[in-house]
């Protein structure tokens, strides 16, 4: 890990919140919906991971091309990956 590669972990979870009475259908039935939903999420899920990735690069490119600039992030969350990635970086 360095200031420009670190490790990264995506962990999806949906909420079954929505289906208020799906505990009352067959196990068979809802094993059945489960198994067909998760090919079609995972699919869904690597097209958005690779456009993850390409930003990602693109901003490290464009950082490494301007590093002297100093860019404000409006996003808390962002600001708290990097902070992650900086005390990363310095271990």
């Amino acid at each position: 890990m360095s200031e420009t590669a670190t490790r990264a972990y995506l962990i999806h979870f949906t909420s079954l919140n929505a289906f208020w009475r799906l505990h009352k259908l067959p196990v068979w039935f809802r094993r059945f919906i489960k198994d067909s939903l998760f090919s079609a999420a995972q699919k869904l899920l690597d097209g958005l991971v690779r456009q993850d990735v390409l930003m990602i690069e693109e901003e490290q490119q464009a950082f490494l091309q301007n590093s002297e600039i100093k860019i404000y992030e409006l996003n808390r969350a962002l600001v708290s990956v990097q902070r992650l990635i900086k005390n990363q970086a310095e271990k």
